[in-house]
């Protein structure tokens, strides 16, 4: 068996008056009568599985076995961009690339298209975590020299509500992404928070805090809020000082 290009010893018995090889019907373009007993024949490219068959001046010969045509094992150069989200498309160059049939990132299964026999476009799955990529194709397995870095969505906020409000009012952020967040602030003082879902948190209102933005800090980054959350002044009410009666 093997691919084309491969280089096949032949060997039998009258093979010096050989004057063509060929593989499944296919003539092979480089042969070496090496001696009366041996020839060594270069599987041409549109070669299939099949027969190999020596043309001689006295007739024709067939071997009793057939060569097998194997594919190619694929082969990954790059990949780009090198880190990405679930969802991403990530181009993989490399060779020998038409007959994957799966593309994994880091053991999950992408849904990709085959470009070219050197290009794969593939999407990155839900759930993909950091790894090497991997291609499968009937001649084997290869895995990535480099690793795919699955990096944290950037968080964003749709709404808050209430509007307004006093320290210690709790207010409802609503957006999408929030699940990473690691700090909530009103115009900079830090509030307490609970994380409810990936599209709301609570937040309290601290009690230093003043009229201004709401922010959120992520791994992935920070985003302040389009809309001001503004601080209602507790308004005190006034002493009366009644007249007293001795």
């Amino acid at each position: 068996s093997g691919q084309a290009g491969d280089e096949v010893t032949i060997t039998g018995a009258n093979l010096s008056e050989v004057f063509r090889v060929r593989f499944n019907g296919v003539a092979a373009r480089t042969i070496i009568v090496v001696n009366n007993n041996q020839i060594r024949a270069i599987v041409p490219s549109k070669a299939t599985t099949g027969k190999i068959a020596l043309d001689a001046p006295g007739g024709t010969s067939t071997s009793a076995l057939t060569f097998e045509i194997t594919s190619p094992l694929p082969s990954i150069t790059s990949f780009t961009p090198g880190s990405g989200q679930a969802g991403d498309e990530v181009t993989i160059t490399g060779a020998n690339l038409s007959e994957v049939f799966r593309v994994r990132f880091n053991g999950a299964i992408a849904t990709f298209t085959q470009v070219s026999d050197t290009q794969i476009r593939a999407v990155v799955p839900a759930t993909a975590t950091t790894g090497k990529v991997t291609v499968e194709a009937p001649a084997g397995m290869v895995t990535s020299a480099l690793t795919f870095e699955i990096t944290s969505p950037l968080p964003s906020i749709t709404s808050f509500t209430p509007g307004s409000g006093q320290a210690g009012d709790e207010v409802t952020i609503t957006g999408a992404n929030l699940s990473e967040v690691s700090r909530v602030r009103f115009n900079g003082a830090i509030a307490t928070f609970t994380q409810v879902s990936d599209t709301q948190i609570r937040a309290v209102v601290p009690a230093t805090a003043t009229t201004g933005k709401v922010k959120l800090e992520a791994p992935a980054g920070i985003v302040t809020s389009f809309l001001t959350f503004e601080i209602i002044e507790e308004v005190s009410e006034p002493v009366v000082n009644l007249p007293a009666i001795e």
